[in-house]
């Protein structure tokens, strides 16, 4: 149970980055979407440098100072979304190694399909039905693939290489 003092610094500051990043996204309208994915990177971080536990309690922080700090709540329920999917990821990678890629799309779609159907104005500006809601799921499917590659990247290649640079 013993937390060094290091690994806590490395967190507030990692929580920082992620609340400074989300109030970018707020405001930066047209961006936002990247910046609560930029966020979430974070936490990504801090599982990979700090395990499960600690992980789970910047999760945590997160979620409680973008509440707080965070003007637009939508953002904040988004990133909360964006950031159980990877605590999920994360937590299960290991336990699953082989059903591992279906267990990260099944886990995107039981957040993704729920605001789909009962909350579309939050994705599709207009009357969504039918077709429009077949191709905005398969949108999504592709987004969420091109996401799930940059999270990857940056949290197991780029963070490794720049970790070294600067002597974390």
């Amino acid at each position: 149970m013993h937390v060094k003092p290091k690994e806590i610094a490395f967190l507030g500051i990692l929580l920082a980055l992620t609340c400074i990043l989300v109030y970018l996204g707020n405001v930066i309208e047209p961006n936002t979407l990247f910046f609560l994915c930029a966020a979430s990177f974070c936490l990504g971080i801090a599982f990979s440098e700090c395990g499960k536990r600690l992980g789970i309690g910047f999760f945590v922080a997160c979620t409680l100072l973008t509440f707080i700090l965070i003007p637009n709540k939508i953002y904040c329920i988004t990133l909360a979304a964006i950031n159980l999917y990877i605590v999920g990821a994360e937590c299960l990678k290991e336990r699953f190694p082989k059903a591992f890629l279906l267990i990260k799309f099944s886990l995107f779609n039981i957040l993704y399909v729920p605001a789909l159907l009962f909350m579309p104005q939050l994705i599709y500006k207009g009357k969504a039905e039918g077709v429009i809601v077949l191709g905005i799921w398969v949108a999504g499917q592709v987004a969420f693939a091109i996401y799930d590659y940059a999270y990857r990247f940056i949290v197991y290649g780029f963070w490794p290489e720049f970790r070294k640079k600067v002597n974390l």
